[in-house]
C-alpha cells in the first residue's frame, strides 16, 4: 500500500525539517542523495505515495532522479514535489517537462508542506482508483 513519503535531500537538517513538517500523518523514508533515491524507487516504489525531491545534490542530482522516473514511467504513479529555493521559470519548466506535480519553495512552512503532500497523495490515489475501475 502506498503510504510512505520519500524525502530526498543531501542536507540532513532539511530532511529532518520535512519529516517534522509531515508530523505523524505519513511514515517517512529518507535518501541523502539521488542514487539512494533511485535504489529506493526500484525496490520500494509500491510503498511510496509521494516523493519530496531536492534538485541540487552532489553526484546524482534531483534532475537525474526525475529522468529515471520519467524513463521508467514511475512518474505516472508516484507524484513528485520539488523542494527548491530556485523560482526561475527555466527550472520550473524543465521540472514540469519531466513530470513534476508541484513545487514547494524554500523556506517552507510545515502546514503548506503537509497540505500539498496530502492533496497530491489524495489526487493520485483517486486517479489510481479510477484507472483500476476502468
Amino acid at each position: 500500500m502506498k503510504e510512505k513519503i520519500l524525502i530526498v535531500d543531501d542536507i540532513e537538517l532539511n530532511r529532518e525539517m520535512l519529516a517534522v513538517a509531515l508530523g505523524d500523518a505519513f511514515p517517512v523514508i529518507e535518501a541523502d542523495d539521488g542514487a539512494k533515491a533511485i535504489e529506493l524507487l526500484k525496490t520500494r516504489s509500491e510503498e511510496i505515495a509521494v516523493v519530496l525531491l531536492d534538485l541540487v545534490m552532489p553526484k546524482v542530482d534531483g534532475y537525474e532522479v526525475l529522468k529515471y522516473m520519467k524513463d521508467t514511467e514511475l512518474i505516472k504513479s508516484v507524484p513528485v514535489l520539488v523542494i527548491t529555493a530556485d523560482s526561475t521559470t527555466t527550472v520550473e519548466r524543465e521540472c514540469l517537462e519531466l513530470g513534476v506535480s508541484d513545487f514547494i519553495r524554500k523556506p517552507f512552512d510545515g502546514f503548506t508542506v503537509r497540505k500539498r503532500v496530502q492533496n497530491i497523495a489524495d489526487l493520485f490515489m483517486y486517479k489510481d482508483n479510477l484507472e483500476n475501475k476502468v
